[in-house]
């Protein structure tokens, strides 16, 4: 790790490159402005390909020099606007980076084009811009176990660089890759390889190479989110009736005894941020900013990524538009979903006893279905039952320090769905090293207690309650 520091430092600088997961399809661009600090930058530039001259026309006599990095021949190439004729960098490359040193701050901005390829590695130094789900930096770089001599990632706030190792959280400054944000990546070993944003693998409904609609919508704040999730599993986020929740089916033979709505919002928050890492809008799309909307092969849309009745012929629906376009219908959207799977029970969906929707743990096959559930799950290649023995087994909680320092072991295809949304719920994905919400205690079924390959009912293990209120903050 220090060799591969000196190296960067000893030319002053390193770049990255931005690519989305292959599986979002290709909509309209969007604006996009990036904040530069006097110093050096490095910028994840997303606009189309042109001259460097026309890209950083706007910002003047602002900076002086502009470095790329080319991985596959390990060099950079450079642009001094005080001697364009020896330049070497001639264009600025979309979907890749650069770097830019200011003499003051300043604000660049360009029109995005959606990327749509993964990202190339080569031996050797890798500056990249990433645009994938947000995941443990382990389970992104999977795929290159024993390969990752380190990370690193640029603080242009104070000049320095912040380290990682995959597997060693206790010796990194951080874990997680998220959307967005630029790294440099050192690998060994003879090959290229494809780095690709993990995600969730959700069933084709559409023919192979069909477009998705090209809804337009605003990336939220994570605090915007957090309380419309809290309004949501009351059933006080929208007013629209065809997005409110249904009354839930509490009685074990599915005969009756219904109670108000309600899902926990700890549930919503897990489900979503398995789903879209808390975007509504594509991933290289800035919080607060516009652009399309992240949509999957499968025409799956938003933050919640609701399938269920958006295949749209010609012209949106209003009900779709406002599911694609607008992301608190969404949620609500994704929340009338799973309570229409709960409702499923007894049959064809088995039941937790003794089925009380106020305890997380008796939400265990509705989360399931949520992403797929039957034969026709295991046609496409899906491993959701935990007893499935293709899955490893024993395995640690998903996101649990053993989890994060298992050096690549376990990765998110390790992990039946329902795993991916319990682990989150006991340990939360962080923002500023601070939890996003908070986590609770909640217990997996014991090994064996559905069964493979024909679920059956089971005993709650624990009763875990959500204290969200809808007015939490």
């Amino acid at each position: 790790m220090k060799r591969v520091a000196a190296l960067i430092i000893g030319v002053s600088l390193i770049v990255m490159t931005i690519g989305t997961p292959s599986n979002v399809s290709a909509q309209p661009s969007a604006t996009v402005s990036v904040s530069l600090v006097a110093g050096w930058n490095n910028v994840a530039y997303l606009g189309a390909t042109a001259p460097v001259t026309q890209v950083l026309a706007q910002l003047g006599a602002s900076y002086r020099f502009v470095w790329e990095f080319d991985a596959q021949r390990q060099a950079f190439r450079a642009y001094n606007p005080s001697l364009p004729l020896v330049s070497d960098l001639v264009n600025l490359t979309g979907q890749r980076a650069f770097w830019i040193y200011m003499l003051r701050p300043g604000t660049l901005t360009f029109t995005s084009q959606p990327a749509t390829a993964p990202i190339t590695l080569y031996p050797g130094l890798n500056n990249i811009a990433y645009v994938g789900q947000e995941a443990p930096l382990s389970e992104v770089l999977s795929g290159l176990a024993g390969r990752v001599q380190g990370v690193w990632r640029w603080d242009p706030a104070t000049q320095r660089w912040q380290g990682a190792i995959p597997g060693v959280p206790l010796a990194s400054e951080f874990n997680t890759m998220s959307p967005g944000r630029a790294y440099s990546v050192q690998i060994v070993g003879a090959g290229t390889f494809q780095l690709r944003g993990p995600e969730v693998a959700r069933p084709s409904m559409t023919a192979p190479g069909a477009g998705c609609y090209a809804f337009q919508t605003r990336q939220p704040e994570l605090g915007e989110l957090r309380t419309a999730f809290n309004r949501a599993g009351f059933g006080m986020l929208v007013t629209e009736p065809s997005l409110a929740l249904p009354r839930l089916e509490t009685q074990l033979d599915g005969n009756g005894n219904t109670v108000a709505a309600y899902v926990p919002p700890t549930l919503l928050k897990a489900i979503a941020w398995t789903e879209s890492s808390w975007r509504h809008a594509a991933y290289e799309v800035q919080r607060g900013a516009s652009g399309r909307t992240l949509s999957s092969s499968s025409c799956a849309y938003g933050i919640m990524q609701v399938l269920t009745d958006m295949q749209v012929t010609g012209q949106p629906t209003p009900r779709q538009e406002m599911i694609g376009g607008d992301f608190r219908s969404n949620i609500a959207a994704g929340a009338r979903l799973l309570v229409e799977k709960w409702n499923l029970a007894p049959s064809p969906l088995p039941v937790v006893r003794a089925r009380s929707p106020v305890v997380l743990e008796d939400w265990y096959y509705a989360v399931w279905a949520y992403h797929c559930y039957g034969e026709r799950c295991g046609e496409l290649g899906l491993h959701d039952n935990p007893d499935d023995p293709a899955l490893p087994w024993p395995r640690p909680a998903y996101n649990s320090p053993e989890q994060l320092s298992s050096g690549g072991r376990f990765s998110r295809a390790d992990y039946p769905y329902q795993e991916l949304v319990y682990g989150l719920i006991q340990y939360p994905p962080r923002a500023d090293g601070t939890p996003i919400w908070q986590p609770l205690p909640v217990v997996l079924p014991p090994p064996g207690s559905v069964t493979h390959p024909s679920p059956h009912d089971f005993d709650r293990p624990r009763m875990t309650l959500d204290p969200t209120l809808s007015g939490d903050p």
